[in-house]
């Protein structure tokens, strides 16, 4: 048992003193021999710059991480950042993101304390939760007050969305996904040169789903999802998104 008398420290404290003295000797050994990891560039402060340099709490998803996931929306991101809930608009079309215990209500503007900004802009629909997580970049979720960079509803944090930008190449992807009950993803885009300084990106996504739950009453689906579609067009001219 460790204790402090009138002439320090027992031997057992001093042995285990000098142990942890050496396991930290070591840790920091082999933290300089491990390789760094990715750097990840998040537009948080509008403008480009790395994570760690930016002093705002952001959880930030990349392309990687969305083949990774595979999300249908930006409500399955929520479980995977901290301090937040962020379920599906409802029937209502109504949103109720929290952020860090801040959600509807507490503000008087319009109820908001989370605002979303897909490329810079403002979201006013309330159904932005069930946004198809197709043809992004990147999100960013950003906790905190951000009404200085952002503006209103923004008092429990900012959802930032970054689209992909056309390509000066024409290129092109189609996918296509089948799970269970019925599920089938397609989605596909192409990036169209038109100029030497315009450039035009056309995408689109399609969701059909089976259910999985029963309604003993009408014998049907309960959470029955056909046609569910999302598409987007995006110009290019020089350094600026159209």
């Amino acid at each position: 048992m460790a204790y402090w008398g009138k002439h320090g420290l027992s031997r057992m404290a001093l042995a285990a003193a000098a142990t942890w003295a050496s396991y930290a000797g070591g840790g920091a050994a082999l933290a300089q021999e491990a390789p760094e990891s990715e750097e990840i560039i998040v537009t948080a402060t509008k403008r480009a710059e790395r994570l760690q340099d930016v002093p705002i709490a952001v959880t930030a998803f990349g392309e990687e991480q969305f083949e990774q996931l595979r999300p249908d929306s930006l409500a399955d991101l929520g479980a995977r950042v901290p301090n937040m809930y962020l379920p599906p608009a409802d029937e209502s079309q109504t949103q109720y993101i929290t952020l860090r215990g801040l959600g509807p209500g507490v503000t008087r503007s319009s109820g908001r304390s989370v605002g979303v900004y897909i490329d810079g802009a403002y979201g006013s629909a309330d159904n932005l939760t069930n946004l198809p997580v197709s043809d992004l970049a990147s999100v960013e979720i950003l906790r905190g007050p951000q009404g200085t960079l952002f503006g209103r509803d923004t008092i429990g944090g900012a959802i930032n969305v970054t689209t992909r930008t056309p390509s000066d190449e024409f290129s092109g992807f189609a996918e296509l996904e089948y799970g269970s009950f019925e599920r089938v993803v397609l989605s596909g885009g192409v990036d169209l040169p038109l100029s030497d300084a315009l450039a035009l990106r056309v995408s689109a996504r399609q969701l059909n789903y089976g259910g999985h739950i029963d309604n003993e009453f009408t014998g049907d689906k309960a959470d029955l999802a056909r046609s569910v579609f999302g598409s987007r067009a995006a110009l290019f001219h020089a350094e600026r998104t159209l």
